[in-house]
Formats: C-alpha cells, sequence, structure tokens
C-alpha cells in the first residue's frame, strides 16, 4: 500500500517538464576586474525588486566584505553620508563627482535588479493544449564607480531567462522572477571576482 501511494505521488512527475535557467553575461567592452587591494568602497542601496531587495542586500554585503574587510561599508550603515535619494545607472561624471564630495570614499557599488518579462508561474497546470509558450525573464546590473575621477570603471549586466516551447505536458515547471534575479547575481558575482585582483586570492 505505501508503495501505491509513493507511486500515485510520483506519477504527475513523470507526465511533466521543466524549464532551465539560462544566463547570458554583458560586460559592456570590459575583460578585467576591478582590484579591491585600495581605497575605501562603498555599497549604495540595492534597487531590486520587493521579494529580492532582502537577500540581495545581504549577499552583496557578505561578497564584498569578504574581499574588502574593513574599507567595506554600505550606505545603510554609514555616517554622515550625503547622497541623493536615487542613484541612477550610468550617472555622469557630475554626480559621481557630488558622490565623492558626499561620502568621502574612493569607490561606489550600484546595484539594480529588474523584471523584464513575466510570462510563466512557477507550476503551470493548464492542458498542454492550450500551451502558448512564455518566457520569464530579469536582469541584474553592476555599476562601480571611482569617485576620484568621475569614472565608471566596471558595468556589468546578466540576464536570466526560462521559457516554454510546444510541449505535451500538463504540467510545467519555472523558475519564478525572482529565483531568476538570485541566479543572475550569483552568476555576475562569480564572474567578478573571478577576474579581479584579490588580497586574499589564491
Amino acid at each position: 500500500m505505501k508503495c501505491l501511494k509513493t507511486l500515485f505521488f510520483l506519477l504527475p512527475f513523470f507526465f511533466s517538464s521543466c524549464s532551465v535557467p539560462r544566463y547570458m553575461v554583458d560586460n559592456t567592452g570590459l575583460n578585467t576586474g576591478l582590484d579591491f587591494t585600495k581605497g575605501k568602497w562603498l555599497l549604495n542601496f540595492v534597487d531590486a525588486t520587493v521579494g529580492t531587495q532582502n537577500k540581495i542586500t545581504t549577499m552583496a554585503i557578505s561578497d564584498f566584505s569578504k574581499v574588502l574587510n574593513e574599507r567595506f561599508v554600505c550606505v545603510a550603515d554609514g555616517v554622515g553620508l550625503l547622497l541623493p535619494k536615487k542613484i541612477d545607472m550610468n550617472p555622469t561624471p557630475l554626480v559621481i563627482n557630488e558622490l565623492k564630495k558626499g561620502t568621502g570614499f574612493d569607490y561606489f557599488i550600484n546595484i539594480k535588479a529588474q523584471n523584464t518579462k513575466k510570462q510563466l508561474g512557477s507550476v503551470d497546470l493548464s492542458n498542454h493544449r492550450l500551451n502558448t509558450g512564455g518566457v520569464n525573464e530579469s536582469e541584474v546590473m553592476l555599476e562601480v564607480y571611482d569617485l576620484n575621477t568621475s569614472e565608471i570603471i566596471y558595468s556589468q549586466r546578466v540576464i536570466a531567462f526560462v521559457a516554454r516551447g510546444n510541449d505535451n505536458d500538463d504540467i510545467h515547471f519555472a523558475k519564478s522572477n525572482d529565483e531568476l534575479i538570485l541566479g543572475a547575481y550569483k552568476k555576475m558575482i562569480n564572474e567578478l571576482m573571478n577576474k579581479s585582483f584579490l588580497i586574499n586570492k589564491s
């Protein structure tokens, strides 16, 4: 009887399909990473979806603290900082210069995550005859500004997506947009750290 119950539970999965997420990395022409061995670094408030903002902030603080130690500060923990309410990606040299005046730091880290397409649910139970396909797509962007030269010295974007094509399965699993964002962040930070100069890098 126990085996029959197990088989009954697993039966739907034999008639289901799953979309595997894919990632595209855009480094905007930059082939090198960053030199984390010098300067004071400041992480801006992460601009992300409600479901991922706290998680990405926590991961970013952990990731950058490991390579920068006491030379790293998050804006939320900074004292005496004068910053605009929102700092858009790809800021002008004038904006970067104002960041220097208002913070006194050497480098500024800006992270943004957003959903660009949301057409699939995590679990789709509709009849396969009604399947019209669909895509979930999200992206995470990272920029680093040299506040001493008022330049953008690093810019990276990772696009994550899952797509459903035409299949004959009535049950379909797909990563949610929030899951795609978290996966894209991890891909992005790994790309950055692997090609950057770190004090503790072997």
